[in-house]
């Protein structure tokens, strides 16, 4: 079946986007949901043509090499193309199996997967070399919650759904905790967009809210509970994590309009620090004579920056704006007040 230019727009690079990424997204679905979609359901679900599909599924056959039934009950994934044998330098085998190996750390990477993966990359480590990795391998497992805690086990369920939802088009009813309102609870249905790691240190989910009527972020570690929905919907083809995020410091996002231009003084202790952390936000370093650093940056005044700030203590000092300055003398005071002994105490 000839699939021709004009109704597939080729050299138009919108359409062949929108045509890779809902290819990308019907295989996550297929795979997910053997049985349950038929090609009249994937078009209402992604909003094209029955004939679309066919084209799409024509391309994911002949052109991916997928073998894709139809049996009773909708399309099902029977077999797919094998990835090639994959050769690693040494250098590389062993930073995968330290990478593999720090995963473990993790609440969330089933630990068989990990250590199916790390078997197979030790087969390709020389034995001689293989003794001093598995010394470090063989390290206790940090983790911040058991493995068995409820919290732990009620976190990645809610991750596997989440990732679900998102793989399916699924919309999520969640119970989320809001901080900026004492920790109130409330009831939303969320459209998942984004799923990943903030910082390395937590999972934050991206998500059109109906509640609110626009997309918000949130923090996996607050959902109390979620139930995935029958409804599917579709991620709009202009939305992008990183311009959604945009010069924010932290996790808090603002308007473009509530940005500002800030300047930090950093002495040359902290300079030394400063340059070996990694940024979200475009950060401008200058050199300074006594080897401290002015450091400048565009971006919204968050609580998140309000502490990156206090954490430098007076190795760091604000020389605008001077809202943000009134900020940190505030948390200065109030830190210090913590630690004042009264005169008569003595």
């Amino acid at each position: 079946m000839a699939i021709r230019k004009e109704d597939e727009g080729i050299g138009k690079k919108p359409e062949e986007t929108k045509r890779t990424r809902r290819v990308i997204e019907m295989l996550n679905v297929l795979s997910a949901q053997p049985r349950r979609w038929t090609q009249a359901r994937l078009a209402k679900s992604f909003g094209v043509t029955e004939r679309q599909i066919r084209r799409d599924m024509v391309l994911m056959r002949q052109g991916l090499l997928y073998q894709i039934e139809r049996q009773k009950g909708g399309l099902v994934i029977c077999g797919a193309p094998a990835l090639p044998p994959l050769h690693l330098p040494l250098p590389e085998a062993i930073a995968l199996a330290l990478a593999a190996n720090l995963a473990r750390d993790s609440d969330d990477i089933d630990p068989a997967t990990l250590g199916s993966a790390l078997a197979r990359l030790e087969a390709l480590v020389p034995p001689e070399t293989l003794t001093l990795l598995r010394r470090d391998l063989a390290r206790p497992i940090r983790r911040r919650t058991s493995p068995e805690s409820p919290v732990s086990n009620a976190r990645a369920a809610t991750l596997r759904l989440l990732q679900q939802a998102l793989a399916e088009h699924r919309q999520v009813r969640i119970i989320y905790e809001t901080a900026s309102r004492a920790y109130e609870r409330s009831e939303r249905i969320v459209e998942p967009y984004h799923l990943g790691r903030h910082y390395g240190r937590l999972w934050l989910l991206t998500a059109y809210d109906h509640l609110r009527g626009k997309i918000l972020q949130f923090k996996v570690s607050r959902i109390r509970k979620a139930e995935l929905l029958e409804t599917t919907y579709r991620i709009p083809d202009d939305f992008d994590i990183d311009d959604y995020r945009g010069n924010t410091f932290g996790l808090m996002r603002g308007e473009p309009a509530d940005q500002v231009d800030v300047e930090l003084l950093f002495s040359p202790q902290a300079a030394r620090w400063l340059e070996e952390e990694d940024w979200d936000v475009p950060l401008q370093l200058e050199p300074q004579p006594d080897g401290g650093v002015l450091a400048r940056m565009h971006t919204g005044i968050t609580p998140e920056l309000l502490r990156w700030i206090s954490w430098y203590g007076s190795d760091c000092y604000v020389l605008a704006p001077n809202s943000l300055r009134e900020h940190v003398c505030v948390v200065a005071e109030k830190t210090a007040n913590l630690y004042h002994v009264p005169a008569e105490a003595n």
